[in-house]
């Protein structure tokens, strides 16, 4: 198999035996990742984390956040070894999927202003940019704005 073609891939829930691993490919793909203590805390009501796996292998994961007729999409995380080969595309559909299941109306997440691969893919996907948090985000030289983006997911209750 070459580089290019995905081994079998799968997505399913993430046990919170499992954090540990979570915040391992967290720190490999963040400057400033999530703590474990953070990560953990995500493992309970109104929340899931679900993971991509090639085998047995862990390569990337989504931490969803729902409640009422929102959901947010905390994190989002491909191992850097994975990007660009449609990875993210496949977990965002996911949490896409999983938000509109379980009721919500729209899906947010916020994003470094810096990282246009992911703003393209969300873009792409029918987000679009509601905001701007200034200085949001830690980095080498000081602070980082945050872009705010949302989807609609055609949930809406009938009035």
């Amino acid at each position: 198999m070459s580089d290019n073609m995905a081994a079998i891939r799968r997505i399913e829930l993430i046990p919170s035996t499992q954090a540990s691993e979570v915040a391992v490919l967290a720190a490999q793909c963040h400057q400033f990742p999530m703590s474990l203590t953070s990560i953990e805390g995500c493992f309970g009501r109104f929340y899931s984390v679900s993971g991509l796996y090639e085998g047995h292998s862990l390569v990337g994961f989504y931490i969803l956040h729902t409640l009422f007729e929102d959901a947010t999409i905390i994190d989002i995380c491909i191992s850097p070894d994975k990007q660009g080969l449609g990875c993210g595309k496949m977990l965002l559909n996911a949490a896409c999927t999983e938000a509109k299941g379980l009721g919500a109306e729209r899906l947010l997440l916020e994003v470094r202003q810096s990282n246009d691969s992911a703003i393209g893919l969300y873009t792409q996907r029918g987000f679009i940019k509601t905001a701007t948090r200034e200085g949001y985000y830690p980095c080498d030289n000081g602070r980082e704005n945050a872009v705010i983006m949302e989807l609609q997911l055609d949930n809406k209750k009938a009035p």
